[in-house]
């Protein structure tokens, strides 16, 4: 069971709350009030950095897949042009692509590359079946032209949130933020010589940095406000290619999606550990 982020941090907040009081210290020292400052120095300004390089590359991948989804839903609106079965087969193809990227986690995007293929694959192909047809109707010669321009430009896409995905924090800056965390904790509990004022300074100080590391974590892992940014867009699509929208019941279950009273779900189920998606159960839910 996930734990949300507020949980996370009022968790710590109550540990160090309790540790301040039942662990107190030696006291004030010259020495240890120097590395003090000097470690929460070096550790603002790391934190800040890659606070800010997280949330830019969430951005970016935000964008991105907003890019890819408005992509995906113009060729299925402009397949109508070439044929009511060639819609039909290019939402199919569309929604098995976004299941499989739903059913992966984020880091591993690229799994669902052989859907994508099939998708492009698909598309390629309709070039010989109907090319008679388009030299003799311009309207469908540039239906096609506009759907295969949306595909190239929707793999790009593509390429760029497997990059930003995969754009992780690497464990020496894990390393070198918690060692430094690690410092101000260990003086902190070090200074605090029980009083109400140096037990408030202790909670506050501990309580504020683990809540930057937690967020910066939770940007890392891509789950940061990610019902916001990934689930209601992505149900959305569904809705704008005209299918029941789709969703993981692992993240239902954990809270992370909330269905809607009254709208109607395929809600996945794995029988098998993660990554093994053999025996799928897809079943229909009223929220």
């Amino acid at each position: 069971m996930r734990v949300h982020i507020t949980g996370q941090i009022l968790f710590f907040l109550v540990l160090f709350s309790i540790a301040s009081v039942y662990i107190p210290g030696k006291g004030p020292d010259a020495l240890i009030v120097a590395l003090l400052s000097v470690a929460t120095f070096l550790f603002g300004i790391l934190g800040a950095y890659i606070l800010q390089n997280r949330q830019n590359r969430l951005d970016n991948l935000r964008i991105t897949l907003r890019q890819f989804d408005a992509l995906s839903i113009n060729m299925y609106h402009m397949s109508i042009i070439l044929g009511k079965s060639v819609q039909k087969r290019i939402q199919t193809l569309i929604a098995n692509y976004y299941d499989s990227t739903i059913d992966y986690m984020a880091k591993d995007f690229y799994m669902s590359n052989r859907q994508f293929i099939e998708l492009y694959r698909y598309v390629v192909d309709l070039q010989n079946k109907k090319m008679k047809e388009m030299n003799q109707n311009p309207v469908l010669l540039y239906a096609f032209d506009n759907i295969m321009d949306t595909i190239n430009e929707a793999d790009k896409n593509r390429k760029s949130i497997e990059y930003l995905v995969r754009d992780t924090m690497l464990r020496f800056e894990w390393f070198i933020l918690l060692s430094l965390y690690a410092v101000i904790i260990v003086c902190v509990f070090e200074i605090n010589d029980n009083s109400i004022t140096s037990i408030g300074i202790t909670i506050l100080v501990s309580t504020v940095n683990i809540a930057l590391i937690i967020i910066i974590r939770s940007l890392d892992e891509l789950m940061w406000k990610e019902e916001k940014w990934t689930w209601e867009p992505l149900i959305q699509v569904y809705e704008e290619i005209d299918l029941t929208p789709y969703v993981p019941e692992p993240c239902v279950r954990e809270g992370r999606i909330v269905l809607k009273k009254g709208k109607k779900y395929r809600v996945a189920e794995y029988p098998h550990h993660y990554p093994n998606m053999s025996g799928k159960k897809v079943n229909i839910v009223v929220g």
